[in-house]
């Protein structure tokens, strides 16, 4: 192998490590709203109330999820 085609598959694996990083980021959001989605359906036919901030929401679901898995680590 020669320079060229060292530098060539090593431009390669960054791009596709790259990919795979915004992929999973992109899946992981794509999860958060989804959920939040439903708890503010479930919310609004149960009880009437209306979530209008989606995002945050999903930041709420993202700390009770992160401070319940803290929970069971200790």
């Amino acid at each position: 192998m020669d320079e060229t085609e060292t530098k060539a598959s090593l431009v390669k694996q960054v791009v596709v490590a790259i990919a795979v990083v915004v992929g999973l980021t992109i899946g992981i959001v794509a999860l958060l709203l989804a959920e939040a989605w439903v708890v503010s359906t479930l919310l609004s036919v149960a009880f009437g109330v209306e979530c209008l901030n989606l995002w945050a929401l999903a930041g709420l679901i993202a700390l009770f999820n992160l401070s319940v898995s803290y929970r069971k680590s200790r």
